[in-house]
């Protein structure tokens, strides 16, 4: 233990992002490294919402005959396609956030915003039988691959980096 004692307003955060034994005292509203690496867990709670979303929409569009469900999701195997991304996405989000090392901050924006527009390209095209054939719809859907991939190598590199300094 430290033995600090905190400013008015500050909270314990502990840990395993703290550190084996290590208290940081900071301000909720303070922006800082260690919370906004945070922006993981926002972006896996946006997968998980629309996991559980596309999950509801194939179980009325497979069972349930509701006609205006059934005209929405012209494209099922899409759909499955980005409720298993949705959830992978959520478990890489979850997953590098609890490794308990520090990560770059944009490279944790990179995988959120990617980890979260990536699936969606599936999602969209599930409605639309024309997406691929849309310009605007390609071009989305390779910045969105290209931020996603930023992101899952940005933090690769991060892991690689950390495991060498603890070899050596």
């Amino acid at each position: 233990m430290s033995g600090k004692m905190p400013k008015p307003g500050q909270v314990k955060f502990q840990g395993k992002r703290a550190g084996l034994g290590r208290e940081i005292w900071h301000h909720p509203t303070t922006s800082n490294k260690e919370t906004q690496v945070e922006v993981l867990l926002v972006g896996a709670a946006a997968c998980i919402t629309a996991l559980i979303t596309t999950a509801w929409l194939m179980t009325f569009a497979k069972w349930f005959p509701i006609k205006a469900v059934d005209a929405f999701v012209v494209d099922y195997k899409t759909m499955i396609r980005a409720h298993v991304d949705y959830a992978l996405m959520a478990l890489f989000g979850v997953g590098f956030y609890g490794a308990g090392i520090d990560l770059p901050v944009a490279a944790c924006w990179c995988l959120a915003v990617g980890g979260f527009s990536n699936p969606t390209v599936f999602t969209i095209a599930a409605f639309d039988p024309n997406f691929w054939d849309k310009k605007f719809w390609r071009t989305y859907t390779a910045l969105s691959f290209v931020v996603s991939s930023v992101g899952f190598m940005w933090i690769a590199y991060t892991f690689a980096v950390h495991a060498a300094r603890h070899w050596a």
